[in-house]
């Protein structure tokens, strides 16, 4: 019976398997997290400038569009000191749409490439 059922599904599907659900894989989500983690930075680093020293722009996830971005300076990762912290509040594309403390300018403006 089993063995029946099985020919005539695979008779209604021309004799291939039946399609597999599109299902995000988890690679795929961590690489929009970070893509949306990266653009958050730029946009936060476009806002404040370059520090000097600059070593990187932490983003973390808070949940609800919330996220907590730091900007590290220093000379190297062991010796980082945080210059700047904020929760901001971003959309899908990682625009800023509220910051506390308030993103203003503090050093000159990073050159574009």
């Amino acid at each position: 019976m089993i063995a029946e059922n099985a020919r005539s599904k695979e008779q209604r599907n021309g004799g291939q398997p039946p399609p597999k659900p599109v299902v995000e894989d988890d690679t795929v989500k961590i690489h929009r997290q970070k893509m949306l983690n990266a653009r958050i930075g730029e946009h936060v680093l476009h806002a404040l400038g370059k520090p000097p020293k600059l070593l990187t722009v932490q983003v973390r996830p808070l949940g609800g569009g919330n996220y907590r971005v730091n900007v590290l300076i220093g000379d190297a990762a062991a010796c980082a000191t945080i210059s700047h912290s904020y929760f901001v509040r971003a959309d899908g594309n990682g625009t800023i749409l509220a910051a506390t403390p308030t993103l203003r300018r503090h050093y000159e403006p990073i050159q574009e490439k």
